[in-house]
């Protein structure tokens, strides 16, 4: 997965303020969080405040740090050697890692004095839409998770979710940020010219409400994905085996049919690209699962979902917040696009 190169990259950027990560479900983006407090423990460490929507429960901070980020640490040769031993073992737990000067405490943004002592100068805001109001007269945890990093020199905050509305915070501060999309270049035209070839994957035309014009006012090369005509049977309804066999993305330069097959090769040369003009030091990554190689993201298997979401009474809104990593904003009843 070539696309998180860049974001785990920039956890040694100091140029960055603030890294704001709007992905599809299962893509990776928790990845960019381990690996890059993992490098930072053991080159440069660190302060920070991990938070959670949750502090137990699936998903919840201390699912996360017991189960997944600790192993990680403990598979790791060189993280292994810093993780404290003796009466000085205390100090490693499931909620706080104490390990070679850094220090990282976990918790969920149910109770505002959670969030509002020691300083950081990094603070992670994992699923950060899940958050919620305390409900004791302070701020947003957004907010007050934001303020721990005040006083710090070199300060990085990252955002991460899945985005649910319009209203959501992923979403507000994905628009905040320089919107970076990730380009692709064609299998058949680009092979040979892949800087001039480049092209963003994107589901349709009318289920997007990202801008279609680049910094510079120009059209974004986009390709849409497409199943053939004859799949659709006389009597209206889909043939849906036929429209997996033959779903494919195709290319706003050439035409051309792109594979499944083609998207490991595209993925490895692609390249991350800013698309509007942000706030300074505010980086944000949008992606979507036509990205993604896994066999349940496949364009005909996405197609599938795509066509019995259609006719679930939930309608379309899981497909557009869980695998076009959009805000939902009735997309399904929208005939014009609309351009933020």
């Amino acid at each position: 997965r070539h696309y998180l190169r860049e974001p785990i990259d920039n956890w040694n950027n100091p140029a960055l303020t603030d890294q704001i990560l709007c992905f599809s479900t299962r893509s990776g983006k928790t990845r960019i969080l381990f690996v890059g407090a993992a490098w930072r423990i053991r080159h440069n460490p660190l302060r920070c405040l991990w938070t959670k929507p949750a502090p137990h429960g699936p998903g919840g901070a201390r699912n996360d740090s017991q189960t997944k980020f600790l192993p990680m640490l403990r598979a790791s040769p060189s993280l292994a050697k810093l993780i404290p031993s003796g009466a000085l073992r205390h100090d490693f737990t499931t909620l706080q890692q104490m390990i070679g000067g850094t220090i990282i405490d976990w918790t969920g943004t149910g109770s505002a004095k959670q969030l509002s002592s020691n300083p950081c100068d990094v603070t992670i805001q994992d699923e950060i839409d899940g958050y919620k109001e305390t409900g004791d007269s302070e701020a947003h945890p957004c907010i007050l998770i934001d303020e721990r990093t005040k006083d710090s020199s070199i300060p990085f905050r990252i955002k991460a979710s899945t985005p649910t509305l319009e209203t959501g915070l992923i979403w507000q501060w994905l628009m905040k940020s320089d919107l970076r999309r990730r380009f692709v270049p064609c299998p058949h035209c680009g092979r040979h010219h892949p800087k001039s070839r480049m092209m963003i994957l994107a589901w349709s035309e009318q289920f997007t409400v990202l801008p279609q014009k680049g910094i510079d006012g120009s059209l974004l090369p986009i390709a849409y994905v497409r199943w053939a005509d004859d799949a659709k049977r006389k009597d209206g309804t889909w043939d849906l085996d036929r429209v997996v066999a033959t779903a494919h993305v195709v290319c706003p330069h050439c035409k051309g049919q792109v594979r499944d097959s083609d998207r490991v090769w595209m993925d490895a040369r692609g390249e991350w690209r800013p698309t509007q003009r942000g706030a300074r030091g505010i980086a944000g990554y949008h992606l979507n699962s036509l990205y993604i190689s896994h066999r349940e993201t496949q364009f005909g298997q996405l197609a599938r979902k795509f066509l019995l979401a259609k006719e679930d009474v939930q309608g379309l809104r899981g497909f557009i917040k869980n695998d076009l990593a959009e805000a939902d904003i009735t997309q399904e009843f929208s005939r014009n696009r609309i351009e933020i």
